[in-house]
């Protein structure tokens, strides 16, 4: 996600900067409404965007992914959140060509944004290609990337799994060892016990696992 410090300086600059729109006068929505037609309020269209998706109850805003979508594509070249965003709705709605496509951008696009959300953009990516279109070896390649960027428990477990239960030439015991470690490294308390659980009894089998004479866990000699 954008850190808070970025928000807050898009947020101020958007709501106080402006010398055209009187904001103090006028309400958030419709603030955000009038500067995302404007050239310096090119950030509005992705609040309006996360306003819609999420709703207000408070404003009395009702959800609308059709207008979220409407101001994410506004931003969709300023923000690469905008993009994931994108990614996410459409995977939601069952559009998997344009989910892929929005992933895919908010991984390469450079924004101010883009260290933050490439690795969560690519390993989304890999999700949708594992789960959805059942490619291993393209969501392999988008979870590595991920991981290579940052990593992250889930991710570098995902991937493990994959070395270790994917036939040749994906099949990788070694790098499974490597990135169930790496998971186990960075994971809180309550994956480390998913983690541990799964290789006590990986994949609901009666075998059991080791560790090596260094304490890792060793997917290999199960």
């Amino acid at each position: 996600m954008i850190k808070k410090s970025i928000l807050f300086f898009l947020l101020f600059n958007m709501l106080y900067g402006s010398e055209i729109v009187p904001v103090k006068k006028l309400d958030m929505l419709e603030t955000l409404k009038t500067m995302s037609t404007q050239s310096h309020g090119k950030y509005s269209g992705f609040l309006l965007g996360v306003v819609y998706l999420n709703g207000d109850r408070e404003k009395d805003i009702e959800k609308n992914i059709d207008l979220a979508i409407k101001y994410f594509k506004k931003d969709e070249n300023n923000l690469a959140y905008a993009d994931y965003l994108l990614g996410y709705i459409y995977s939601n709605n069952g559009n998997l060509d344009e989910s892929v496509r929005y992933f895919k951008k908010a991984s390469s696009i450079k924004t101010v944004d883009s260290k933050e959300v490439a690795p969560v953009a690519f390993a989304s990516l890999g999700y949708v290609y594992l789960d959805r279109l059942h490619d291993e070896e393209k969501a392999l390649q988008s979870l590595l990337e991920s991981s290579a960027l940052k990593p992250i428990a889930r991710v570098d477990f995902t991937i493990a799994l994959i070395y270790y239960t994917a036939k040749k030439p994906i099949r990788n015991t070694e790098l499974a060892e490597i990135y169930l470690n790496r998971a186990y490294e960075n994971a809180d308390d309550a994956f480390k016990k998913h983690i541990m659980r799964y290789v006590q009894n990986p994949l609901g089998s009666n075998q059991t696992s080791c560790t090596d004479n260094k304490g890792k866990l060793c997917p290999d000699k199960i």
